[in-house]
């Protein structure tokens, strides 16, 4: 397959994991993600740069078999993907999972399900506590 520049993944060092975390910016699906990029917890590997990327795959190092991927091309997350060894299944945005699924059951020959997050968030200011410091 010939990819271009944009579409051909590289493997981000620290300096590019922070970027990329910078660039995800603070959302639901992205807040893991970030706090892995940030603390070297994670492989990240990118298709384009960290600030634009075709797709990205960010893999924990504790639990390398559900990578979460970011980016709307599947033909990208895909060539990421079938390139990252131990992984049983992936989180990927609701527009890519059918696109995803598709490529994978016809490329790995083997039927794909498919299941949604759910994301919690805080949608009000969190109750101050009072709590005395330790000896009063």
């Amino acid at each position: 397959m010939d990819l271009d520049s944009r579409t051909t993944p590289d493997e981000l060092d620290a300096s590019g994991r922070h970027r990329f975390a910078d660039a995800l910016g603070d959302t639901p699906e992205s807040v893991i993600s970030v706090h892995l990029l940030r603390r070297g917890l994670c492989r990240a590997h990118v298709s384009g740069t960290p600030e634009d990327f075709a797709a990205a795959i960010i893999q924990p190092t504790g639990d390398p078999g559900e990578p979460i991927a970011f980016g709307e091309d599947v033909r990208a997350v895909w060539e990421i993907l079938r390139r990252t060894t131990g992984w049983w299944c992936v989180n990927v945005p609701a527009a890519v999972a059918p696109g995803l699924a598709a490529t994978m059951e016809r490329e790995l020959r083997c039927s794909v399900r498919l299941y949604d997050d759910v994301y919690h968030t805080q949608t009000r200011t969190a109750p101050s506590s009072k709590i005395p410091p330790p000896g009063c």
